[in-house]
């Protein structure tokens, strides 16, 4: 319904709320990435010396 009594409103309304979650994005994507990172290195087996 917003859409059409002012679409001009509603679209700025959605360009400010899209810039204001980039940083929460941003800092959930370096989050998952640290504990994927922290995953990968546990399931490392542990090096062993030749021999």
């Amino acid at each position: 319904a917003i859409m059409i009594a002012e679409p001009w409103g509603a679209l700025a309304a959605a360009g400010v709320i899209y810039i204001l979650l980039l940083p929460i994005s941003r800092r959930s994507f370096h989050r998952l990435r640290r504990a994927a990172e922290d995953l990968q290195e546990s399931d490392e087996p542990a090096p062993h010396s030749p021999g």
